[in-house]
């Protein structure tokens, strides 16, 4: 799902960014940090699914792979079929500032305050017929809408190719966020879905040209505390919460007044979604 248009009010509380370090660090471009349940540091995604589904899945949507172009490890992408509902989920993640995948979207909208020039990285591909590959930079103004970036399909490589295209502003306007994304299949055709099988490596991300990144500063924050957390999860928020694991299934569900009890879940990285989605998520990890 992708927010458009949103209300003024919104896009006033984003223009009050705080600078912070320079692009590329400690942000993972290189794949090489993880988290103990499997899931790489600054890159994430959602998925959703109904307590009722079956899935079936190619192991996690993304995976740490020694299959490395640099280093010791790479991010390796696959897809799932969801029985249920009779499609394909695809394998993708988005890069996020925060060192715990944030969004309550598939994609982050990360601020900047300059305009990167160019998209790189290396990957390898080994798709089922009829799957496409896509990455994907985005430059978006206040309001979300896309301003320019730079999109590459990528097709079955069984060698490490570098890629890079260089990035093309289509509007004057003021950038104002950017995203980084990739997944193992894209398609216009509503009737093509991801095939079990499909397999996407991915190593050493570079966004050149972009010096410098912002970090918003929201009019009410989601909070969770403490994080890690043991047993008792406390949140700012009045409602019900969603709790999610990294395969997006439902877990666990809590009515209690800001707070649930997270001790029955194994350790790992979860996400929570409040009742009103509107309030966004935030993820958390259990010890």
């Amino acid at each position: 799902m992708k927010r458009k248009n949103l209300s003024s009010t919104l896009a006033v509380a984003f223009l009050f960014l705080l600078l912070q370090p320079a692009f590329g660090q400690n942000l993972n471009l290189g794949f090489e940090t993880w988290f103990t349940d499997g899931s790489p540091r600054n890159w994430g995604s959602v998925y959703i699914f109904l307590s009722t589904d079956s899935v079936v899945y190619d192991q996690q949507f993304y995976n740490q792979s020694s299959d490395a172009h640099s280093g010791s490890s790479a991010l390796e992408l696959r897809n799932a079929w969801n029985v249920s509902q009779n499609k394909g989920v695809e394998g993708r993640v988005s890069l996020d500032y925060d060192s715990v995948y944030t969004a309550y979207t598939r994609q982050e909208f990360n601020p900047i305050t300059t305009v990167p020039t160019g998209f790189r990285f290396w990957y390898k591909y080994a798709p089922i017929p009829g799957d496409t590959g896509l990455a994907e930079l985005m430059i978006l103004d206040q309001y979300l809408n896309r301003i320019g970036g730079a999109r590459i399909l990528l097709t079955a490589q069984t060698n490490y190719t570098e890629v890079f295209q260089p990035v093309e502003m289509e509007s004057d306007s003021t950038p104002y966020f950017m995203t980084v994304y990739f997944s193992t299949f894209t398609s216009q055709n509503e009737n093509k879905q991801p095939q079990l099988g499909t397999r996407l490596l991915l190593d050493d991300v570079e966004v050149t040209g972009l010096t410098s990144i912002a970090k918003p500063k929201s009019m009410k924050q989601t909070m969770v505390w403490p994080n890690p957390v043991s047993s008792t999860l406390f949140y700012n928020f009045e409602g019900t919460a969603l709790i999610y694991n990294a395969l997006g299934k439902l877990v666990l569900q809590s009515s209690e007044t800001r707070l649930a009890d997270v001790s029955p879940l194994p350790s790992g990285v979860y996400s929570i979604i409040f009742g009103n989605t509107t309030q966004g998520s935030v993820r958390f990890v259990k010890q």
